[in-house]
């Protein structure tokens, strides 16, 4: 979920409302909305002037709005450091070896999950866990074990760690390769 997506979902706002504001189709304001691009390119202020005209403010507050919560976000990745430990087991569920992955951001530990799953060639045993760690905590945020091309084991926990944007893109994940929730 991007920035802009999570702001309107904070404040209720529907992208068709914008859409109607605006007098543009749906489809066009979903690409706006979804969007990873920088929110100051042309089409993203017209929908930034739309949600402040549908909240009755101003525009400047609605952007100094969405630069705190990116400020925020990036002050929480900052504070912790993402893993991916990649195990791989013998016949008799033993440690055949394992591997480590270090990232920058849960958005680049979440898209490197997904690829991991996704490019997965081997029919041996395999888990994959996103990891989190702040401080000398670890936390284990989603998990997937496969045989071959089997899910014989997945689930997420620890979401109540994630701020509400980075539980939207675990869960994205998540449900793309039909983990558990917790």
């Amino acid at each position: 979920m991007t920035l802009l997506n999570t702001y309107l979902s904070d404040k209720r706002i529907s992208q068709s409302s914008i859409a109607s504001d605006l007098e543009k189709s749906p489809s066009s304001i979903a690409r706006v909305v979804n969007s990873k691009l920088d929110i100051t390119q042309q089409n993203n202020i017209l929908v930034i002037r739309s949600i402040a005209r549908i909240l009755n403010t101003t525009p400047g507050d609605i952007l100094n709005e969405l630069i705190g919560l990116e400020s925020s976000l990036q002050n929480f990745n900052d504070e912790r450091q993402y893993y991916i430990m990649t195990t791989i087991w013998n016949d008799d569920n033993s440690l055949a070896s394992d591997e480590s992955y270090e990232y920058n951001t849960l958005d680049e530990a979440c898209i490197a999950f997904d690829d991991l799953i996704n490019s997965n060639r081997i029919m041996e045993k395999i888990t994959f866990d996103l990891s989190m760690t702040v401080g000398p905590i670890d936390y284990i945020i989603m998990s997937s074990t496969l045989e071959g091309n089997n899910s014989v084991d997945s689930y997420t926990d620890n979401l109540d760690q994630l701020p509400d944007l980075l539980k939207q893109n675990v869960r994205q994940v998540a449900k793309q390769h039909a983990i558990k929730i917790d």
